[in-house]
């Protein structure tokens, strides 16, 4: 399981394409595709619009704090750690640390 001293970086064996507001991710060699809501693909982009090619799970959250500072930032956390051990589990994100 990830966490928020560890760093995330895209695969590149999906494929991807916006569908009113979801992006929506493809495996080719599985068939397989997963719908993202817009903070998924926020996650996303943010990863791969990393200069270094990964991103530190922790400036994700707070990134996602700092846009909505309404939120308790261990939810915020918790929501994120799922996400990226579902991605990470579809081979859509690698997890290092």
């Amino acid at each position: 399981m990830a966490s928020l001293d560890d760093s995330i970086a895209a695969t590149n064996s999906f494929a991807s394409a916006e569908v009113e507001d979801e992006r929506i991710l493809l495996d080719p060699e599985t068939g397989t595709y997963y719908g993202l809501n817009p903070v998924g693909d926020h996650v996303l982009r943010m990863v791969e619009d990393a200069e270094t090619g990964s991103l530190a799970i922790r400036s994700v959250v707070d990134a996602l704090h700092d846009a909505f500072p309404d939120e308790d930032y261990e939810r915020i956390a918790e929501d994120v750690l799922t996400f990226i051990d579902e991605m990470e589990d579809f081979d859509l994100l690698l997890v290092r640390d």
